[in-house]
């Protein structure tokens, strides 16, 4: 039971980690769109902005969606250790 609560936070952290690689993507390589850009310089900004946003919607959904099976992990491990768990 301790090493899923331990894989469980591993893929918590790694979801906050996924989210802020996204923020950097999004807000800092695409930034604001340069003035009188070449063809290549749009599809470089292009590329950055929608790598951002899948990374910030992946590392979103994955920061909310994690701690749902740790907590029931949790409850059920407490209720193991007080021994009034009858169907597990």
């Amino acid at each position: 039971m301790k090493a899923i609560k331990i894989l469980l936070d591993i893929v918590i952290a790694a979801g906050v980690l996924t989210l802020m690689t996204g923020l950097y993507f999004w807000l800092i390589k695409a930034g604001i769109p340069f003035q009188d850009a070449t063809p290549e310089m749009k599809m470089q900004y292009a590329n950055n902005l929608r790598t951002g946003e899948i990374l910030i919607a992946i590392g979103f959904l994955v920061s909310v969606l994690a701690p749902i099976p740790r907590i029931i992990v949790g409850v059920v491990s407490r209720r193991r250790k007080q021994g009034n768990c009858e169907y597990v």
